[in-house]
């Protein structure tokens, strides 16, 4: 069993265009959905970062 947590993010404009993507390594994580919360944190400190104030979340 594996501690960490691999997560993908992209962000896509209005048209559906890419702009910028990111992924990154979670670790210590020994729960799935703590995993899932934590990448949805550091989703929305990026968009927080990149003053972006408008945005839809997909999630799989």
């Amino acid at each position: 069993m594996s501690n960490k947590a691999g997560i993908g993010m992209c962000i896509k404009d209005a048209h559906g265009g890419f702009v910028d993507a990111r992924t990154e390594l979670i670790e210590h994580i020994l729960d799935v959905m703590i995993g899932k919360a934590m990448g949805s944190l550091r989703a929305l400190n990026w968009v927080n970062e990149m003053q972006i104030t408008y945005m839809n979340f997909e999630m799989d």
